[in-house]
């Protein structure tokens, strides 16, 4: 078997495992899950390649090698003899290694970096494979994760697939994909569901929804991979592969999918319209410029399932009566609009004020947290009151 190993947000493991079984269509029995990682077995790279071109919820796919504690890292070429490097590297190959610290530890990354890349062309080398050290334009990368103490190794094969190309349009307010993807996943997202972000910005969440029910990969117009250029396809297998891959996705219109992008400012309509269209799924996306207080006139009584939608909470720089009456409005309205099962989902960063105004119309009843880099994002579950018809 082949191990693989996904870096994702903290506290977002489960939903990078799920989003795997999803795409893999398997179940991930002997996975290991640990701060910002999960790692699972696989029968092909080329399934490690599919989750690079598919997966929402990660941030790096690597081919791994192992761990090792960040203390011991002298002692990592002790497990290069994990993965079949003579099958995958090409000889001549443009080389470096990248280690990236997601701890509090002290370690002067440049030396580590330099300690790793020689150790792995020292071992490379005794098995016929020949590396030019080449820092800005590399055909192969030994990636190190660092976390809690530990070095996580592995061969990067997808690079930075957190970034979305579609990011064109935005504000200080506007989230990461992954972000929006792991909000969508807690909240219990499905394709089938009526879905309403109530101030959508410049639109990632609608976005990562479209994406995820048409089943469209983020990088659909930008398939530049670091696997390409390891001995995994040849031209035409590599062009059917993503052929394939494309060929499953991209619902027709008129297809069941229901999401709608509100705000009550134009210019983050216009933002959130354009960017779904760099990403290929405006046409799965209703767009509609809404003061919050005029939902009940937009969406009939009970026919709304799932409202996620981000909103920072409350701010220094915004008159707190305002807001609170801001919010007092939108639960007014959730409570009209979703159905009976129906649950109001906001990711946040302050929750106080939230759950103030909402105490009157809706029931607060579960909170999750997960990091966005090093910022604690909060979500707030809603739900008509229990009893109340």
């Amino acid at each position: 078997m082949i191990k693989g190993l996904v870096i994702a947000s903290n506290g977002l493991e489960i939903v990078a495992k799920d989003n795997i079984e999803e795409i893999l269509d398997m179940q991930l029995k002997d996975s290991e899950i640990a701060k910002s990682v999960v790692i699972f077995s696989v029968k092909t790279v080329e399934q490690l390649c599919k989750l690079c071109y598919m997966s929402q919820a990660s941030a790096r796919v690597l081919l791994y090698i192992g761990k090792i504690a960040s203390a011991d890292a002298d002692k990592a070429k002790d497990l290069f003899s994990a993965v079949k490097l003579a099958g995958l590297i090409k000889t001549n190959s443009k080389f470096r290694a990248r280690c990236k610290n997601n701890s509090d530890e002290i370690i002067e990354i440049t030396e580590l970096e330099k300690q790793l890349g020689s150790d792995f062309i020292e071992y490379c080398e005794g098995i016929g494979i020949s590396l030019d050290v080449d820092l800005k334009n590399p055909d192969v990368i030994l990636f190190g994760h660092m976390i809690d103490g530990m070095l996580y190794l592995g061969i990067d094969l997808s690079g930075d697939i957190a970034k979305r190309d579609y990011r064109i349009f935005n504000s200080p307010l506007s989230l990461k994909g992954t972000t929006a993807f792991g909000l969508l996943k807690l909240a219990g997202y499905e394709p089938k569901d009526v879905m309403v972000d109530t101030f959508c910005n410049s639109g990632t969440i609608e976005i990562e929804a479209a994406l995820y029910a048409s089943n469209t990969s983020p990088k659909h117009y930008n398939k530049d991979f670091p696997f390409k250029k390891l001995k995994i396809f040849d031209d035409a297998s590599l062009e059917k592969f993503f052929k394939d891959m494309d060929k499953s996705g991209k619902k027709p219109a008129g297809s069941n999918i229901s999401i709608t992008a509100a705000d009550a400012l134009l210019r983050n309509i216009t933002a959130a319209k354009k960017n779904a269209k760099m990403a290929g799924v405006e046409k799965f996306i209703g767009f509609r410029r809404i003061d919050t207080d005029w939902l009940d006139l937009k969406f009939e009584k009970g026919s709304v399932d799932k409202i996620i939608t981000f909103i920072p909470g409350s701010s220094k720089h915004k008159d707190k009566r305002f807001q609170e009456k801001q919010y007092k409005e939108l639960f007014y309205q959730a409570e009209y609009i979703l159905n009976r099962s129906g649950i109001a989902v906001v990711l946040c960063l302050s929750k106080e004020l939230l759950l103030k105004a909402s105490d009157e119309y809706m029931e607060f009843f579960k909170e999750e947290e997960f990091s966005s880099g090093e910022q604690i994002m909060r979500v707030l579950f809603f739900r008509h009151k229990r009893g109340v018809k």
